[in-house]
């Protein structure tokens, strides 16, 4: 039991490490869409501003994913603190696997913990009377 709680600790921490990686990608692509959105004011027009606003669009987009995917992570790490939701962490661990190569590595680290028989059992115990 010692040991279980141990590996579902290091898969919360997995979690948070993943936001922050996440968060970093959301921040990257806002530093892009900056870039493009300067670029799209200062140059003249061409024939190809249809295509550099499409790309800005596309950047917004990817980057409020990439926001929203960190928040979501994050949830996630504390629903596993608390031992919470077994359902909800096993969907979010799936989505994981979009974001290559960390989210990979934390599905495929998150379903062989998850996926033992002992796991939806902790989950339905009462959570922890620790503060988290």
């Amino acid at each position: 039991m010692e040991e279980t709680a141990r590996k579902l600790d290091s898969l919360a921490t997995l979690n948070v490490l993943g936001a922050i990686f996440t968060f970093t990608g959301a921040f990257g692509f806002g530093i892009l869409f900056s870039n493009l959105y300067q670029r799209m004011l200062v140059a003249p027009s061409t024939d190809e501003d249809h295509l550099v606003f499409l790309t800005l669009v596309l950047v917004a987009v990817a980057a409020r994913l990439f926001f929203i995917h960190s928040v979501l992570m994050i949830w996630v790490a504390r629903l596993i603190r608390r031992r919470e939701r077994f359902g909800t962490v096993f969907v979010v661990m799936a989505i994981n696997a979009i974001i290559f190569p960390f989210g990979t590595l934390l599905f495929a680290f998150g379903v062989t913990v998850l996926s033992k028989p002992a796991m939806k059992s902790i989950f339905t115990l009462q959570p922890p009377t620790q503060p988290l």
